[in-house]
């Protein structure tokens, strides 16, 4: 497998932001879209990390803690 470095486009000034643009990323190229243009917007990427947390929260399944009394 070749690994090379692609010139994005996407900057975001808040460094928590990064990986969700990095996984917004990964999800445009798993459906075929070309990478090398998409643009995001620092707001963009915040909603998609919160969708990605409440996403995230779903699948946690409650357990309850046992009593120790």
């Amino acid at each position: 497998m070749t690994f090379s470095r692609l010139d994005m486009p996407c900057v975001v000034g808040h460094p928590g932001c990064s990986a969700v643009v990095a996984l917004m990323l990964l999800e445009m190229h798993a459906v075929g879209k070309d990478v090398t243009v998409m643009k995001f917007t620092e707001e963009q990427a915040q909603t998609a990390g919160e969708n990605y947390a409440v996403d995230a929260l779903h699948l946690c399944q409650a357990v309850p803690i046992p009593s120790t009394q």
